[in-house]
């Protein structure tokens, strides 16, 4: 017997109607069985039919996307908590590498335009204030220029870190969150420069100073809310940071609370000019550091559009961050 003919033997059934172990032979037709993955198939979770019914296998979970139109991401920002803080502490260092002054920058610029308007508003007939205008100005400029540094800072974060943006995943917003914040490391290198003014000039804060840690919220919610917005639009449209400075000067001129005297008392404006949101919280921090009276409705006002800045900046920045990495 030939070894062709012992292979055919095997595949014939036995004696006494006996298949053999790889099938039997039925009416000329072989009976064999069905290969891993094909019909017939069973498990924990009972019979899966091939090509159709279940795409997914049992066993496996589906990680899809969540809908991005009318979501904050304050929930995983606030997991990321961390990097946003190691983001803020490394724009502080890369700012004030090889300079000469360092962080003497925070003090120099309130102080600077403090000069400018003290010598162009201060002397003029109508500017008298309830306080010296030194102080009353300097109540004005420090959280100006928080806020500016903040959302120029915030606009161009999300460019500036471009390799980081198109190598891992992690939470966009933590870039412009953590330029907001290290800008709030300015602010509160200005902060003594403003309690120095005001104890040259014999003025201190009362009991109405504990309303502060508000009026500083209300202003960095608007810092948050806008720079996140703009930092989302300078990926798709870069003449963001052509037209910004131009149009924080025109918003600092556009908010008389910060250096007129009548602009900042409680009859001054209308409730409208809170639309502004910078005109109300400039008037409710100094309100609150010096005791000056403030007109509510326009705090009110600021205080409103303020968190529909954030919350609107928030949206905008989670619906298009998707297209960072292929446009940036």
């Amino acid at each position: 017997m030939t070894p062709s003919d012992s292979f055919s033997a095997q595949q014939l059934p036995a004696a006494g109607g006996r298949a053999s172990p790889r099938g039997a032979v039925a009416g000329g037709a072989a009976e064999t069985q069905p290969p891993a993955g094909h019909a017939g198939r069973q498990d924990a979770a009972g019979p899966v039919p091939h090509g159709g019914g279940a795409d997914v296998e049992p066993g496996f979970t589906e990680i899809a996307p969540p809908s991005r139109r009318f979501a904050l991401g304050w929930g995983e920002l606030w997991r990321a908590r961390e990097l946003v803080l190691f983001l803020a502490w490394r724009d502080v260092r890369v700012r004030y590498r090889q300079t000469l002054l360092g962080a003497l920058w925070a003090v120099l610029q309130p102080a600077l335009l403090l000069g400018v308007f003290w010598l162009v508003v201060g002397r003029l007939p109508g500017a008298a204030a309830p306080v010296p205008y030194a102080v009353f100005a300097l109540a004005g400029l420090v959280p100006w220029t928080f806020f500016a540094a903040a959302v120029s800072s915030a606009a161009g974060s999300v460019v500036a870190s471009e390799r980081l943006v198109t190598r891992v995943y992690f939470p966009r917003m933590a870039i412009p969150w953590g330029a907001v914040a290290a800008a709030a490391v300015d602010f509160a290198c200005g902060v003594p420069l403003l309690v120095a003014v005001c104890a040259w000039h014999g003025t201190w804060p009362g009991w109405w100073a504990v309303a502060l840690p508000g009026a500083v919220a209300g202003m960095l919610a608007a810092a948050l809310g806008a720079g996140t917005c703009l930092a989302a639009a300078n990926v798709a449209y870069r003449d963001v940071r052509y037209v910004l400075p131009f149009l924080l000067q025109i918003w600092m001129l556009a908010t008389p609370a910060i250096y007129l005297p009548q602009a900042a008392a409680p009859g001054g404006f209308s409730w409208w000019w809170g639309l502004n949101p910078m005109q109300g919280l400039v008037m409710a921090f100094r309100g609150a550091l010096l005791g000056l009276p403030v007109s509510w409705e326009v705090v009110g006002t600021s205080a409103a559009v303020s968190l529909v800045l954030l919350m609107g900046g928030s949206m905008y920045f989670r619906r298009v961050e998707e297209a960072f990495a292929d446009v940036i």
